[in-house]
């Protein structure tokens, strides 16, 4: 007997709810889900932007808010999808949750720990556990690498080190008020590279740093500089070196570089290096003394897609488990909330034309040495301090204290 497409709705016509959108879109084509309903506040405009989905011939009722969508459709639809602003994510996940809906939620979750604690409570009345879309994490070439390195093939995993720069100007920082904020009306949002644009490749650091197939690495220190090239009020490029319960991680990742940088993940191994660059043609080298390079080269999943078809799945069957959950997300979001603790001040580049001369040097020895700016003599010092986890509860207070700076 043909099993019925779950009934979907997408809070979100623009930005990011775009790929949801398409992602479904594509699952509806393939019988697996139908979208019901969908909302924005300003729907007349983006549906304009996006005439491909062909909403209205596909009889997706377009409502204004989330408030009208559950009172039309939460009888109807069993996941809501969230691609929504992150300071927006945990009273629509509550009120989602209240109704008893399954929730799609988009990375990060939050990026303040205690709001993430308070979801987490939230989620425990949830039917299915909520899926927090890092994308990832399903990945089954990394899946197989990460049995590979617990089994140990490579020797003991000695280090994890991640590398991004990805430039971004004015515009970007204009497309939302909480971008490039520490605080949003009086509530934390601490946007940057390390918690929201290169997000992926943090939570994938902390997950090779995890001791099993489905942990991940859980910060005991962390040491991290914060600098800004751009005018705003948080950084746009995060050093930042982690002590956790298994190998240390060290990550750069900046908006500010003279250039793009392809993501890399690297693990430093006993035996080998393994190298992973997502999206490229060459996935994974595996470097070992005196063998020839180990080279996967396999096409990388459509991640958003394979993501939303295995939530749907979950959501379907009633029961499973999410490659990552709100309480699997809580290494990331105190690592992030940590490295904002530990900085002190927000290094400035005093042009703030958006780059930051020596940018890429100065990632590349950080990640090399484990010496940041100030050890390096390119911003006075000292600073930053190691801070752990119980330090947290001092978080709100520094964070002012940065904003204040400016």
């Amino acid at each position: 007997m043909p099993i019925a497409p779950l009934p979907v709705a997408v809070v979100g016509l623009g930005g990011f709810a775009t790929v949801h959108h398409r992602s479904l879109l594509r699952l509806e084509q393939a019988g697996v889900a139908k979208l019901v309903a969908t909302c924005d506040p300003r729907a007349a405009e983006l549906i304009k932007a996006v005439p491909e989905l062909r909403l209205a011939e596909r009889g997706v009722d377009v409502l204004p808010d989330l408030d009208a969508l559950l009172a039309a459709h939460g009888q109807t639809v069993r996941l809501v999808t969230l691609p929504t602003p992150v300071p927006l994510h945990a009273p629509m996940h509550q009120a989602c949750i209240q109704r008893g809906l399954a929730v799609y939620l988009e990375k990060p979750p939050t990026l303040d720990p205690a709001e993430l604690e308070r979801m987490i409570v939230v989620d425990a009345a949830a039917r299915v556990p909520t899926w927090v879309g890092f994308n990832f994490i399903r990945d089954p070439i990394r899946q197989d690498i990460k049995r590979r390195v617990l089994a140990g093939e490579f020797g003991k995993l000695l280090a994890v080190r991640v590398f991004v720069s990805w430039q971004r100007n004015d515009a970007y920082y204009g497309r939302a008020d909480w971008a490039g904020r520490l605080i949003l009306r009086d509530r934390l949002v601490l946007d940057g590279p390390l918690g929201n644009a290169m997000a992926h490749y943090v939570h994938d650091a902390l997950h090779w740093a995890g001791s099993t197939q489905d942990s991940w690495g859980q910060p005991r220190r962390v040491r991290a500089s914060l600098l800004r090239a751009h005018r705003i009020q948080g950084a746009d490029t995060v050093l930042a070196e982690v002590e956790t319960d298994g190998p240390p991680v060290r990550i750069a990742v900046t908006h500010a570089g003279e250039s793009n940088r392809d993501p890399q993940e690297e693990l430093v191994c006993e035996r080998a290096v393994i190298r992973v660059q997502p999206g490229g043609v060459e996935r994974i080298r595996i470097v070992r003394a005196g063998q020839p390079d180990e080279l996967i080269t396999e096409a990388e999943p459509q991640h958003d897609l394979e993501n939303m078809r295995a939530a749907c799945a979950l959501v379907a069957a009633g029961s499973g488990r999410p490659a990552t959950t709100l309480a699997d997300s809580r290494p990331f979001v105190q690592l992030n909330a940590l490295a904002h603790l530990s900085t002190g001040r927000i290094g400035l580049e005093p042009a703030c034309t958006g780059t930051w001369p020596g940018m890429l040097a100065m990632c590349e020895r950080f990640l090399a040495e484990g010496t940041h700016p100030s050890d390096q003599g390119l911003v006075a010092a000292p600073w930053p301090e190691w801070v752990t986890p119980a330090d947290l509860p001092r978080l709100r207070a520094a964070v002012d204290r940065l904003a204040a700076v400016g």
